[in-house]
């Protein structure tokens, strides 16, 4: 069950920063996303990683070997030893989504994606972080992008907050209510 598996991959998550935490650089976390998306795109890889009929050292170094061209050394190597080793290497996209999530939470920051309908200046940036800022009592790190589709207005989204004020947001709502 999928709820089953978050939970295992959320403790191993917990474990994981628990132990390691001080030796877990920021550049690792960044590099975490690139790596899911990666095994996303690849579903052989998963599948390569769960075969049984494979040697299970030969999986890890693989593996091992994968995370090092992805500059993860170290500890990375230990958590698919660990993985491997309790046969729960198929959680390791999860585990890698919930280290980076509760790092993001340990050092007190939320990532922001803010979409907006024209091109931002420097001082409506920081109008925008501050705001963000304020409003979750964290500190904010944003990456901006332009979506002309908003029509007018911003969306600023992270991993558990949405907030939208646009044009396109209105005619939605609008849908809905000419539904009932």
């Amino acid at each position: 069950m999928d709820i089953d598996k978050n939970i295992i991959a959320y403790k191993y998550a917990k474990a994981f920063l628990n132990v390691f935490f001080s030796s877990i650089s920021r550049e690792d976390i960044d590099r975490l996303p690139k790596i899911r998306l990666m095994f996303s795109k690849e579903p052989g890889l998963m599948l390569f990683l769960k075969l049984s009929s494979i040697p299970s050292e030969q999986r890890s170094k693989y593996l091992q070997q994968f995370l090092e061209k992805n500059n993860l050394k170290g500890i990375w190597h230990d958590l698919v030893r660990a993985l491997m080793k309790h046969k729960r290497i198929q959680l390791f996209c999860r585990i890698l989504f919930y280290i980076e999530k509760f790092y993001f939470e340990k050092i007190g920051l939320i990532k922001w994606s803010v979409l907006s309908s024209l091109d931002l200046d420097n001082k409506e940036k920081d109008i925008i972080k501050n705001f963000l800022e304020i409003k979750s009592r964290k500190k904010a790190e944003c990456i901006y992008s332009i979506e002309p589709t908003l029509i007018a207005g911003l969306k600023m989204q992270s991993h558990q907050y949405l907030w939208e004020n646009s044009i396109q947001e209105r005619i939605r709502e609008l849908e809905i209510i000419m539904k009932n």
